[in-house]
């Protein structure tokens, strides 16, 4: 087996999309990177489980709660997708930042985020960010209402910034921390492309970080009538594409775990 975490440097096939000429566009293109491993690191957005929505309950009881099929698209992603990336990025030795809504006891549900999320999403802002965040509860998983499966949980010695907003850069040492590990390539996966992973990879792309999105390894905000097909998933990831970075799949991280030079 290769010592994946002896050498510098790892290859990865990326894909964007020009959206240009505007009669028809270039399209799709695809080249292969090569990222050095001390300027990249993977950063995971809201990678935990919501909870299931439960009809015996009372709605106002379940602020953040997911129905049965988006409940189980968004576990089969953090299986499926979240967890061979997360293997991968630490097979590689890259470090790891958990970027994840936290409460910080600021009033928050009183600001115009928090009103806004309640009034269009039933989302009680305070309540459903409650954590502890202690690297001997985290690393067990054991963090209130931020549910992570086993396989999914921080470990010891990788990196957890709360945040209050989308972006997980908003009033955070995210940045700071980035620079402070040399960092200028993110490789990103999470929840959800069209809200706070969305927030967070633009407010990285302001900062000059290049972003590669792990495009099997998220979701959108998906309407009852699409989720089936995940449209409105596939089309974010095509705007990710043209106006922000670019994409992998997890079996290009998986085989660059193989491909390290």
């Amino acid at each position: 087996m290769i010592d994946t975490t002896s050498v510098s440097k790892f290859e990865i096939p990326i894909r964007y999309y020009c959206w240009y000429p505007p009669h028809e566009h270039i399209g799709y293109q695809e080249e292969t990177l090569t990222l050095d491993k001390s300027k990249t690191a993977l950063m995971l957005v809201d990678v935990y489980l919501p909870d299931k929505y439960d009809p015996d309950l009372a709605d106002e009881d379940q602020s953040g709660s997911l129905s049965e099929k988006d409940y189980e698209l968004w576990r089969g992603r953090i299986e499926t997708g979240v967890v061979p990336t997360l293997n991968a990025a630490r097979s590689l030795g890259i470090p790891v930042v958990y970027v994840c809504n936290q409460n910080f006891e600021i009033s928050h549900q009183n600001s115009a985020f928090g009103k806004k999320l309640k009034r269009s999403l039933g989302l009680k802002v305070e309540q459903e960010f409650q954590n502890v965040v202690l690297e001997s509860q985290y690393a067990k998983g054991q963090m209130g209402r931020l549910n992570f499966i086993e396989a999914v949980a921080p470990q010891p010695g990788e990196y957890f910034i709360g945040k209050t907003v989308y972006s997980g850069f908003f009033n955070t040492p995210l940045d700071s921390l980035l620079r402070n590990l040399g960092i200028e390539t993110l490789i990103t996966a999470g929840f959800r492309l069209d809200a706070c992973l969305l927030g967070t990879v633009m407010d990285a792309l302001y900062r000059n970080y290049r972003v590669i999105l792990v495009r099997d390894a998220t979701l959108g905000c998906e309407l009852p009538h699409e989720i089936n097909q995940t449209t409105f998933t596939e089309r974010m990831i095509l705007h990710f594409e043209a106006l922000i970075g670019e994409t992998v799949t997890v079996g290009d991280l998986e085989v660059a775990t193989g491909n390290n030079r």
